[in-house]
């Protein structure tokens, strides 16, 4: 008998960690492979359609979306004008960047970093050695989000990571969202690109979440596509598939 996906998540969920750090030392959370429910009925092209979506491979999910200091490092870095970094090389300007950063409402070092434009976004991820999420896999990291008590209880076990005691705060008195694995942030607060593009327009990409000016939330499945220029109130989230899992596929 073959081996089934079943079989291989079982097996893999005994030895991979809960939480690993990127490439920059920041914390990522596991999204354990299987079969997720994914899409709103009734929404028609503002959510996806419902279906059942298989992630065959364990990923790693960044525990918030990059703060102020997190892509203020990618913005010092001398590996910022690495063209091969940037989707078909368009490099952004450090000034640019910087000054919508500080139009983002607030910018502490800890805060939810907004601002950036799809390119910005996936050259941050790049520079982190991860990825921008495709939508099905942000919906199914940010399952869940009002449950917080098991996504939390998971990510403040974790005593070695570094997290801000501001944000495990607001988490815990649920000021801000926190999904079953462990995702923060993802229903409140800022849009967060997606690798997505419009079926009609490459220039034009999904972001995903609930601005931090909405009175009244839209459904949270619901989808947005935006031009990659666009840079008003987008932050990013990235991802990175567990090494392990290309061997068992």
């Amino acid at each position: 008998m073959g081996t089934t996906l079943t079989s291989i998540t079982a097996a893999l969920r005994k030895q991979l960690p809960e939480t690993i750090l990127d490439h920059r030392g920041h914390v990522m959370t596991l999204v354990p492979p299987g079969d997720y429910s994914v899409g709103a009925p009734g929404m028609g092209s503002d959510a996806l359609e419902p279906r059942v979506v298989e992630l065959r491979r364990p990923l790693y999910v960044d525990v918030r979306p990059a703060s102020v200091a997190q892509v203020r490092d990618f913005l010092d870095s001398p590996e910022f004008h690495d063209a091969d970094l940037w989707p078909r090389n368009r490099v952004s300007s450090r000034a640019d960047l910087e000054r919508r950063l500080h139009q983002g409402g607030t910018n502490a070092p800890d805060d939810t970093a907004r601002g950036l434009t799809w390119h910005e976004a996936s050259a941050y991820c790049a520079w982190c050695k991860k990825r921008l999420l495709l939508e099905t896999e942000w919906e199914i990291a940010a399952q869940d989000s009002w449950s917080r008590r098991d996504g939390l209880s998971r990510i403040v076990s974790q005593t070695r990571l570094a997290l801000p005691e501001k944000l495990l705060a607001m988490a815990q008195t649920g000021e801000i969202t926190v999904s079953r694995h462990g995702c923060f942030s993802m229903l409140a607060g800022v849009f967060e690109w997606c690798s997505n593009s419009d079926a009609d327009d490459p220039e034009r990409r999904v972001a995903r979440g609930v601005p931090p000016s909405t009175v009244l939330p839209p459904h949270p499945w619901s989808r947005t596509v935006y031009p990659t220029s666009r840079s008003a109130g987008m932050g990013v989230r990235g991802a990175v598939e567990h090494p392990t899992a290309n061997e068992s596929s």
